[in-house]
């Protein structure tokens, strides 16, 4: 039930107030009804059964805010024929479409600039194997460049593999290389400050894999705003709700959601965990997602 819960994520950018914020997981669902994949099985399924980023957008102006998605990677887009009534009889298609988008604050107290923006997939993804053959979970990342105050500043948003990550880390390692050898070294060739924001699916305390402890290298130079801002005594879990988001009380127990910055032009003065909360759930008992969000109130520093 998504439109109950982008009702509550909505609430949670009011609270707030977000210059920029990452999405990850912003699906769409399209469906073609009746299943054409014995007779057009390339034809993809254009009718939209549910968009999750136009939802939180309706809900967000309904509660009087201004974004707008700058930037988008279209990810995994897969599609399978659908059997609703188990009869085996194929009624519908059902396409889904996974996407990592960047909204930023659009109203006349922002001051933001968008000086660029880019996009890719990484090159390295994970290869499920599923009744209808390997499924490829193709993954990527957005960047935007925004002027802040008059200094540029670049935003990457990523969802790292964690598919094949318990069983193949390298996936998820190679992914991270590719984000440093691309978007976050144009940027240091520019001297931009760089703030990396996702869900990494690399736990804090180490018992996953490396990821997360190899971005915070002093040779590659980032910090977690997390911890900068003095909040590790806090555990901050974001991950995860039970799938079905009706568990009564949170059942997080990792922290794999990060604001990460190169350190440098940028300080952390803050950060906290949103949607976390059991006040926090819909009226129905559901979570507003199976991450908590996490906030960070990021200062630049002068020259």
């Amino acid at each position: 039930n998504f439109p109950e819960r982008a009702a509550l994520l909505a609430a949670e950018i009011e609270e707030t107030q977000p210059d920029v914020v990452g999405l990850q997981e912003a699906v769409m669902v399209r469906t073609d009804t009746p299943s054409d994949a014995a007779t057009s099985p390339t034809t993809p399924a254009e009718q939209v059964s549910l968009d999750y980023l136009q939802m939180l957008l309706d809900k967000l102006q309904a509660r009087g805010l201004s974004y707008t998605a700058v930037v988008q990677s279209i990810n995994w887009d897969i599609e399978v024929p659908a059997d609703e009534n188990s009869d085996g009889r194929l009624d519908f298609d059902l396409r889904h479409t996974d996407r990592v988008i960047t909204l930023i604050r659009k109203d006349g107290n922002s001051g933001l600039k968008v000086l660029g923006t880019n996009s890719g997939h990484f090159q390295r993804n994970c290869t499920l194997p599923s009744a209808l053959g390997p499924i490829k979970i193709l993954r990527g990342w957005t960047s935007v460049d925004l002027s802040i105050r008059g200094k540029a500043v670049r935003f990457i948003n990523t969802h790292l593999d964690g598919d094949c990550s318990d069983v193949a880390p390298a996936i998820q390692l190679a992914q991270a290389q590719e984000i440093l050898q691309g978007p976050v070294q144009e940027a240091k060739d520019r001297n931009l400050p760089v703030v990396l924001l996702g869900d990494l699916n690399s736990k804090a305390d180490g018992t996953g894999t490396p990821t997360y402890a190899n971005l915070l290298k002093p040779e590659v130079g980032f910090a977690d705003a997390w911890v900068e801002a003095g909040r590790n005594t806090d555990p901050g879990y974001t991950c995860c709700q039970d799938d079905d988001l009706l568990n009564p009380g949170p059942s997080l127990e990792d922290r794999r959601d990060y604001v990460l910055f190169l350190s440098g032009a940028l300080q952390a003065a803050d950060a906290e965990v949103v949607g976390a909360n059991p006040a926090d759930r819909t009226p129905s008992g559901l979570w507003p997602s199976d991450h908590a969000g996490v906030v960070a109130d990021l200062r630049l520093l002068s020259e």
